[in-house]
């Protein structure tokens, strides 16, 4: 009877440990692919970014999470939360919770609204050091911009990136 109890008992063990090994698993594999749709989101935006940094034009395009509106297209939840854009003069970052992901800006940018089209040098400068960073939660639309703009005298085209 003993014997039977205890074979019992280490096959409950058993089976709780490869019940709690499968649940780890699909939570590290979850835990991967969220990571990965943060990084397509981060590598969209940067390649748009890129792209429109390659344009010798005025073009914009709106970074939308609404179907029904023009414009690149994102997802406004990933694994069933919401999540943080920032982007820098050289970097996207998407980030949820204590994940991060990188896409990379090849060219720097602006991120600052530009309000007029001729600059000082030093005018765009300061600017790029007042706005060193954007922040948009997911689900809040903004431009990337291309845009030509007089800065010290030289026409120049330059990429904004801004709330809407």
């Amino acid at each position: 009877m003993l014997d039977w109890l205890s074979s019992k008992m280490a096959m409950m063990i058993a089976a709780l440990i490869i019940l709690s090994s499968t649940i780890g698993f699909l939570a590290w594999q979850n835990k991967n692919t969220q990571a990965l749709e943060l990084q397509n989101i981060a590598d969209q935006i940067a390649g748009k970014i890129n792209e429109m940094n390659g344009i010798e034009g005025s073009v914009s395009v709106r970074v939308t999470f609404k179907d029904n509106i023009h414009g690149m297209h994102l997802n406004t939840i990933v694994g069933g939360e919401p999540y943080t854009i920032n982007i820098t003069q050289n970097l996207v970052i998407a980030s949820q919770h204590s994940t991060k992901v990188v896409g990379k800006i090849i060219e720097p940018i602006h991120v600052w609204k530009p309000d007029k089209d001729v600059y000082e040098s030093d005018e765009m400068q300061e600017n790029d050091a007042n706005s060193r960073t954007q922040e948009f939660s997911s689900g809040t639309d903004f431009i990337i911009e291309r845009k030509m703009v007089t800065v010290s005298g030289l026409q120049e085209y330059h990429t904004f990136v801004y709330l809407y």
